[in-house]
């Protein structure tokens, strides 16, 4: 909620409910004070709270992902044709998820003429419970200077991959 937003102790907390909170900011764009598209956004924003990572993952079936040993074209092929940013990738022996890559370094080495495998510049990924708030997760995602996250189960497997676009399609729709 916005007053867990704002941290508020619980001594000074003001009795205002998300709910009225809502109805000021619809007043507020009735009023001509806030535009449209910030009126959506704002209550994007509150929505967060009330989403949980697993609502806004994409699903482990659905991540491009690459494969350790498979050859370096077949990496490039996937990247190209995903139009995505990030990769999982994940071991040829067992099928687990042990880094993830970006492109951002690959187009750096690239330009300056270097052959690139999209392997060589895997980091070690970041995890979030499935059902950690997404205001949450987009929190500990900007403290930890991450761009992706693996969405893990009460088990510990890895259920899919959220994206700091993820969270702000959420917001912006």
């Amino acid at each position: 909620t916005v007053v867990k937003m704002l941290r508020l102790p619980p001594a000074i907390r003001p009795t205002i409910t998300e709910e009225e909170v809502k109805m000021t900011i619809l007043q507020a764009a009735e009023a001509g004070v806030v535009k449209e598209v910030e009126q959506d956004m704002m209550i994007g924003v509150l929505r967060l709270g009330d989403l949980m990572a697993r609502d806004l993952m994409t699903p482990r079936h659905e991540m491009v992902a690459l494969k350790e040993g498979d050859p370096v074209t077949t990496h490039w092929h996937k990247i190209n044709a995903s139009g995505h940013s990030y990769f999982p990738v994940v071991s040829k022996a067992r099928g687990e998820i042990i880094g993830v890559t970006s492109i951002k370094p690959l187009v750096a080495r690239q330009i300056a003429g270097e052959a690139v495998d999209p392997l060589k510049t895997m980091t070690s990924p970041f995890y979030v419970p499935e059902t950690l708030s997404a205001l949450k997760a987009l929190e500990k995602m900007k403290f930890a200077k991450s761009h992706i996250a693996l969405v893990l189960n009460e088990h510990g497997a890895v259920e899919g991959l959220l994206t700091v676009n993820d969270l702000l399609e959420a917001v912006v729709g």
